[in-house]
């Protein structure tokens, strides 16, 4: 092996481990809370730091399967409108795969009431329950990177069950060490 072949070995080597601890880091950072508004603040620094989305919304289904907005960053989470089971949403919950169109430049000026460039579905207990809907990127995100793909993977598979499971922490019995934990979790065992 020549020495600039060895040089970019070693490299590709560094840039993978780069990789593996950022999808380390964003995972370990998703599932280290139970309150639903740390969780929400995760997927938010997440999506703006690690994949450099400007205008995104955490959509959640209501009973109708009418997406509705309960998190945002770039726009307020009332300005963001109820979307229906359609378009893009509806070919992310049936094929449970993230949609990811190349970026433009015309997507600067891309709004919340337009398809946005990615839609990413929510998984928790084997089902999609809600989305992230990113419209717009930071100016120096030109294209999305292997570990774009592979972080908007993750999102799509870990931060549903994060905010399900933070979703079910607050209506849950007590804490480990509160009075009554034992009892509350040896009943859920008859």
């Amino acid at each position: 092996m020549s020495q600039a072949n060895l040089e970019q070995h070693i490299q590709d080597i560094e840039i993978e481990n780069s990789n593996l601890a950022s999808l380390y880091v964003a995972l370990s950072q998703l599932h280290s809370s139970l309150e639903v508004s740390e969780v929400l603040g995760v997927i938010v620094e997440i999506m703006l730091n690690f994949v450099g989305a400007e205008t995104f919304a955490v959509l959640v289904s209501d009973e109708d399967e009418t997406l509705r907005a309960i998190a945002a960053h770039g726009v307020a989470v009332g300005d963001v409108p109820p979307v229906a089971n359609e378009g893009v949403f509806a070919a992310a919950r049936v094929s449970g795969e993230p949609q990811i169109s190349a970026l433009s430049s015309q997507d600067r000026g891309r709004t919340v009431a337009a398809p946005p460039v990615v839609c990413i579905p929510l998984h928790a207990a084997g089902e999609v329950i809600g989305a992230l809907a990113l419209w717009t990127f930071l100016p120096q995100k030109q294209s999305f990177t292997a570990i774009d793909h592979e972080i908007i993977q993750l999102m799509s598979k870990s931060a549903g069950t994060a905010l399900e499971a933070a979703r079910l922490a607050m209506t849950a019995p007590p804490s480990p060490g509160d009075r009554g934990y034992y009892e509350a979790f040896a009943s859920l065992l008859r």
